[in-house]
């Protein structure tokens, strides 16, 4: 009896909390995403199409992350084609602690570079490690376009 109840004590504290577990899974979907753009940019390389009005004039793929309540639409663009996936989480998304709140944007060039961020109307080329924080998480994007859950260093 003593056995059973503290398993039962044990299982029940890891699903007393599921936010916890659904903040990990989001992370692992962005981090899904950022991946898939990088990849890609990369077969674009070796492609000779020209790049469609999706993606800006020096990028081969866009990752493009919209915000409305809840609700997030995760979109991959290349040069002839998107991927759209939805997401629902009761967290923010945060650029180096900066809320998003309408659209972020990142450029990935052929070679898999992270070359720009544009947050809203702002533009930014990427010359440092960038951090997504997603509640307590956080994914470290280095501008060779390489992410990592964790604090960027």
């Amino acid at each position: 009896m003593l056995l059973v109840g503290i398993l039962s004590a044990v299982a029940f504290s890891r699903f007393a909390n599921p936010d916890i577990y659904n903040e990990a899974l989001l992370v692992n979907k962005l981090q899904s995403y950022l991946r898939l753009a990088q990849q890609v940019a990369l077969s674009n390389a070796s492609s000779s199409n020209t790049l469609s009005s999706n993606t800006s004039a020096n990028s081969a793929s866009q990752l493009k992350i919209e915000a409305n309540n809840n609700q997030w639409k995760i979109s991959v663009f290349n040069d002839a084609h998107s991927r759209v996936h939805q997401l629902s989480m009761q967290s923010a998304i945060a650029l180096d602690e900066q809320e998003i709140y309408d659209t972020l944007v990142l450029n990935f060039s052929e070679n898999g570079d992270l070359v720009e961020v544009q947050l809203g109307a702002v533009t930014k080329a990427v010359s440092k490690s960038i951090a997504l924080q997603i509640g307590t998480a956080s994914i470290c994007i280095a501008p060779t376009g390489y992410s990592y859950e964790g604090a960027c260093i």
